[in-house]
């Protein structure tokens, strides 16, 4: 006779409330944001046959992201972080040698790490006395290096702990600007938006291995 699913879940485990992006050594560097979401991105590859429609998909990347709006701050631990994009090579890997972890900070405390994360969007830079100097910016977290697909570990882990930290108002920085020649209304106004192109490697059964970066540009 079969025998009936019975999901259970720990409502405790869930990943909930306010939180904050950590990165650095330890993990001992903190961003804190306006918002911080985290998704386990799927993406399929359908099977369509003429006549019949789709029949089949398949499962062909799986990756998390991290969608993240900084709350103002700004401060060398930050620029060190999105400094090593402006000196990477063409055909440079994104994540490097060695896996980076980052994650975001809950503070209902829970602790979601991605095994290998980089920044695949860089965050647009305001200029204006009514806005904070750093935009939104997004973090993708991939396969960790020599870790089986299988490995419970291989794209994140989630562990309990005490949240900690808090916000220094010296860190939340403006800075007022106008585009030269259309002077301003003493607010400022304009932004610059930093960027690069990527490729990707995947691999068989293994998903998405790395990105590359093909360009760098401003708008």
């Amino acid at each position: 006779m079969p025998t009936p699913f019975a999901p259970t879940i720990d409502r405790t485990a869930l990943v909930k409330g306010p939180g904050h992006f950590i990165y650095g050594a330890a993990l001992a560097k903190m961003l804190f944001c306006e918002t911080a979401k985290g998704d386990l991105v799927t993406e399929r590859l359908q099977v369509p046959v003429s006549g019949f429609g789709v029949i089949d998909e398949r499962k062909k990347d799986e990756t998390v992201k991290l969608s993240l709006t900084p709350a103002g701050q700004l401060n060398a631990d930050l620029v060190g972080l999105l400094s090593p994009f402006g000196a990477m090579a063409i055909g440079a890997s994104l994540y490097g040698a060695s896996d980076v972890p980052m994650g975001i900070w809950s503070m209902s405390g829970q602790k979601l790490t991605l095994t290998a994360g980089a920044i695949t969007k860089l965050p647009t830079i305001y200029f204006g006395a009514d806005k904070f100097l750093v935009g939104g910016f997004e973090v993708t977290g991939i396969l960790g290096k020599g870790l089986a697909r299988t490995n419970a570990a291989a794209l994140f882990t989630l562990a309990g702990a005490t949240f900690t930290g808090a916000p220094s108002v010296a860190d939340f920085v403006t800075l007022p600007a106008s585009y030269a020649g259309f002077g301003t209304d003493g607010k400022g106004f304009g932004h610059l938006k930093l960027g690069y192109h990527k490729r990707r490697l995947q691999l068989g059964k293994y998903g998405r291995l790395h990105s590359f970066r093909e360009s760098r540009h401003f708008k």
